[in-house]
């Protein structure tokens, strides 16, 4: 397996194009047991080379080793319980202007790794995009309409959040062997949310499904999705899952107050179907949540009968309103500086702590306070 692993890097050294890395990896698979090839959508604003680029005085830098700048790829180096690991990466541009694809060939041990030590410290520079439930349950019934005649897709894990008593929300974890449509219409019963799922690819030929599976693959709500065999048939999840990320930058770009020479912006809004903030107790547990955001200040000014906040944050340096004036919306309403990565990150915080909503652009704010 480290065998494969170092071809990958040898490989990386010596292209002179991203298409030939892509080519190179869907050739490998069948992947060896725990080795997958990896993908994580992710924003940037900035030049990548000058974001990876070695410092020695950034911590989080000290280990990245440029493999080759014409691609874009890397090797990052640590160690883990005494053990010595890395993960060798490309960066793949999209068509759309600041979002990209970071391509790795590695055991989830080490990219999970990776993902907390490396690449989330790299906020706000980076930021990893977030899928709503409705967006990553619609890929997945794409996924499934195009493969129904070559695989059935079962489901093997689940980790998700699940209404408990109809006030919060709590996170579990199970296993199971239920086709993709079962698991999704279970999902709606129940009012869960899936965080991340677990399914494997199982061949059909004349009605007759394969009892080994063909491929494994895994997609989380931060932009993650991983795959050990049947490169050309799960990259088409990719083009499905790109389409809501697109459309969230273009809904967040251009925002903030001084870079549209202080003439104010539309706010944000996150709706819910139902009165959600009907019952109190609701309300103080968002509130409560809010309190709890981190790398951030609060201010916060009443609560009573609804919620009034200003919020900064101190890494990205972003800063917002939050409001809720009625019993169904949240209302965020940008600031000197509303940037992209800050709305994602304050958005998805919401959604992951409290609960999910549709995001539009609101209409005109007037004074309503």
């Amino acid at each position: 397996m480290e065998e494969d692993i170092k071809l990958f890097e040898s490989k990386i050294r010596d292209v002179n194009k991203t298409e030939d890395l892509l080519d190179f990896m869907s050739f490998l698979a069948p992947y060896p047991l725990y080795l997958f090839h990896n993908i994580q959508f992710f924003f940037c604003d900035k030049k990548i080379d000058e974001i990876f680029k070695f410092n020695s005085n950034e911590y989080y830098k000290a280990n990245l080793i440029d493999l080759n700048n014409k691609v874009n790829a890397y090797k990052y180096v640590f160690k883990r319980k005494n053990v010595n690991s890395n993960v060798v990466f490309f960066i793949q541009r999209t068509s759309t202007k600041n979002l990209y694809l970071l391509h790795s060939m590695s055991f989830l041990r080490d990219w999970n790794y990776f993902i907390k030590r490396f690449l989330d410290k790299l906020y706000p520079s980076i930021v990893r995009l977030f899928w709503k439930q409705n967006e990553l349950v619609s890929a997945l019934k794409e996924l499934e309409n195009n493969l129904i005649d070559k695989y059935e897709i079962l489901v093997r894990e689940l980790i998700f959040k699940e209404r408990r008593n109809h006030k919060k929300y709590d996170s579990d974890r199970k296993w199971t062997k239920k086709t993709l449509t079962n698991i999704i219409q279970e999902s709606l019963e129940r009012d869960q949310w899936f965080k991340k799922v677990k399914f494997q690819l199982f061949k059909r030929k004349n009605d007759i499904i394969y009892r080994e599976p063909t491929a494994n693959c895994s997609i989380s709500k931060y932009g993650h999705l991983s795959l050990d065999n049947s490169y050309y048939d799960l990259i088409s999840l990719l083009k499905y899952l790109e389409k809501p990320l697109i459309n969230k930058i273009n809904l967040f770009k251009n925002k903030g107050l001084k870079e549209r020479d202080f003439i104010p912006s539309s706010p944000i809004i996150i709706s819910y179907e139902e009165d959600v903030f009907k019952d109190r107790t609701n309300l103080l547990l968002f509130i409560n949540k809010i309190k709890k955001y981190p790398h951030s200040t609060k201010a916060i000014y009443h609560y009573n009968p609804y919620f009034y906040a200003s919020i900064a944050d101190f890494k990205d340096g972003s800063s917002f309103e939050v409001r809720i004036n009625d019993q169904s919306n949240i209302l965020i309403v940008p600031q000197i500086k509303t940037s992209i990565e800050g709305l994602e990150r304050l958005i998805s915080f919401i959604f992951e702590s409290f609960k999910e909503g549709e995001i539009k652009e609101s209409s005109p704010l007037r004074n309503t306070l």
